[in-house]
């Protein structure tokens, strides 16, 4: 019970933060798409400057150990969020034949970090937005392909230079391969047949998981790595059928919407919620905060520009309201 009240007010907390972000956030969603850029410098730094320094000193070097964050998964959960607002940028800056080349490298950076993590979730979950993206979208639906396979192909070069192997040759012994790709599940099977043990219809409250994992499912997860079980094992069906029908309302609202504002930052909360279904992005609290910043641009997209402020805010807040 003290668990299910604390997560309670947690998410009031995060909820009451989502109300504040909609009113800063008017009118300058694309200037904070632009501080994505900073932030994949910074996070390619974060990683290179790890990687160098093991290499340097001669030390071995894996996926987990060429970051400064504990887990490479907490690094993409972040990542998750600035993919598609920097993709926005890029092809934006093609369709006026205007320079967009630190919007581009910001985005081969995130990408060399994505293969150099060998984060398979994240890739899928982009991948998949972008071509829905090229689908729905037929006036840019070229250019949106063109600017992705250059970002491929860059992020890829610019991965094996700076990030392996090139430099463990140079210095050590070679121990990063050019590609590595997995082919086993991480244990997220098994993960997702335990935790089916734990639902019940009502649910069991915030944190039960947590709590309950440790002698029950496998000990060393601390979440299911899928929302919807999230949802499911605590706060019931009946929680889990609401998440469900938001998602499939986001997912008709950027298909049919006319407004590329709206798509945008509809495609950016729908490559996280994907990627959500793998992984613990809603659970984690760097990407909970960039969740709750997308989320209040979307909101704040959405309202129509011919109402009135009071208007606004009402529908917001009963959107936002249906949404948590």
């Amino acid at each position: 019970m003290a668990f299910s009240l604390h997560y309670l007010l947690y998410y009031s907390g995060l909820f009451m933060l989502c109300c504040v972000l909609y009113q800063a956030t008017h009118g300058q969603a694309g200037q904070i798409f632009k501080f994505n850029i900073v932030l994949s410098f910074l996070l390619f730094i974060s990683v290179g400057v790890a990687f160098w320094v093991s290499v340097y000193f001669g030390q071995s070097v894996n996926n987990h150990t060429i970051l400064s964050f504990s887990n490479p998964r907490f690094l993409n959960q972040v990542q998750v969020w600035l993919v598609i607002p920097l993709l926005y940028l890029s092809v934006l800056a093609l369709k006026r034949q205007k320079s967009s080349r630190t919007t581009s490298f910001a985005l081969m950076l995130s990408v060399a970090v994505i293969i150099a993590t060998d984060a398979r979730g994240i890739s899928i979950a982009l991948m998949a937005t972008v071509l829905l993206w090229s689908l729905i979208d037929k006036t840019w639906r070229w250019q949106i392909l063109l600017v992705s396979s250059k970002v491929i192909v860059a992020g890829f070069l610019l991965k094996i230079i700076f990030l392996s192997p090139l430099l463990s040759f140079i210095f050590a012994d070679g121990s990063l391969e050019f590609v590595s790709i997995r082919t086993d599940s991480p244990g997220r099977i098994q993960l997702w047949k335990d935790s089916l043990s734990f639902i019940n219809f009502w649910g069991n409250g915030g944190g039960f998981f947590i709590c309950t994992s440790e002698n029950n499912a496998v000990p060393r997860f601390g979440h299911p790595h899928n929302s919807i079980l999230q949802f499911l094992i605590e706060w019931g069906v009946i929680a889990v059928i609401s998440y469900c029908l938001l998602l499939a309302l986001l997912l008709y609202k950027v298909v049919t919407t006319n407004r590329r504002a709206v798509r945008v930052s509809g495609l950016s909360l729908l490559a996280g919620f994907a990627y959500s279904f793998v992984s613990g992005v809603l659970v984690m609290p760097l990407s909970q905060l960039l969740a709750v910043l997308s989320i209040s641009i979307f909101w704040r997209c959405c309202t129509g520009k011919s109402e009135n402020l009071k208007e606004q805010n009402m529908k917001g807040i009963s959107f936002l309201l249906m949404s948590f």
